[in-house]
């Protein structure tokens, strides 16, 4: 396990536990891997982690307050609005994507596609995530026979 992960798995447990994070408390509980407070403070990318941390326990923390203050009815409440919430997104992102594989269609249907594709290279990945999201449509195309010009 490299330091970054140590240091990363050391927060985690403090922040589930609610063990208050600083550089001496992640130093003790490292087995001897940073043997000083100094030996996380003086490392940057550790440093930062650590600092990273204790803002989300923060973050988490006053969350926590939050719901502790209020009543059982209260936060109840509070999840059932979330809940709503999460449901309404879902119900746009279920839209959007049907909108979406509607609009590629179309393109497609129109000889677009291939001119998007060669027009946006970049977008290869914003692809592979629509396919993911099944939000590119099925269909297998078919040649047809080229015209005879008219005279």
């Amino acid at each position: 396990m490299d330091d970054i992960q140590l240091v990363d798995e050391i927060v985690e447990q403090m922040i589930q536990s609610d063990t208050t994070i600083t550089f001496r408390q992640v130093s003790e509980r490292s087995d001897g891997r940073f043997p000083h407070a100094t030996s996380l403070t003086r490392r940057e990318h550790l440093r930062e982690r650590v600092e990273k941390a204790v803002e989300r326990q923060k973050a988490v923390r006053a969350v926590a307050l939050k719901f502790s203050k209020s009543s059982p009815a209260r936060s109840a409440a509070r999840i059932a609005a979330l809940e709503a919430e999460v449901a309404s997104l879902r119900d746009q992102v279920q839209l959007l994507t049907s909108s979406h594989r509607a609009a590629i269609l179309a393109i497609g249907r129109i000889g677009g596609m291939k001119a998007w594709r060669e027009h946006f290279p970049a977008y290869s990945e914003a692809v592979n995530r629509l396919a993911e999201m099944e939000a590119l449509p099925q269909a297998e195309v078919q040649s047809l026979a080229p015209r005879k010009p008219s005279i």
